[in-house]
């Protein structure tokens, strides 16, 4: 289960625009993407619209970054689920929540399912 509020242990909760170090990023893109680089996010954070983490039990299992082109066009980024939190609605939470999360209201939201 997906809530936007703190969970009781097992659910998932979301939060926009939390304070993300390298260190934790860096553990859930090592554990979701097995060519991973250990990278510095601060400059990309700095320059997203907004993100959403995804939580369990206080450790970091998703996130997704909202980047922009600087004009008219908005895009999400980076969609990374912690490889035992996949399967359960996270990662589609995590999007919808970057859509109500942002801080822009001129964005049309276009979602296609593959």
């Amino acid at each position: 289960m997906v809530t936007s509020n703190q969970a009781s242990e097992n659910q998932i909760w979301l939060e926009v625009r939390p304070a993300l170090g390298d260190v934790e990023l860096n553990e859930l893109f090592n554990a979701s993407w097995p060519d991973h680089r250990p990278a510095s996010f601060s400059g990309m954070l700095a320059r997203s619209l907004c993100w959403v983490a995804a939580y369990r039990e206080g450790a970091l299992v998703g996130f997704v970054n909202v980047a922009t082109d600087g004009g008219i066009h908005a895009f999400i980024l980076d969609t990374t689920v912690h490889p035992p939190s996949s399967s359960t609605g996270g990662g589609c939470a995590i999007g919808a929540a970057c859509c109500s999360g942002s801080t822009f209201t001129w964005c049309q939201v276009v979602a296609r399912r593959l």
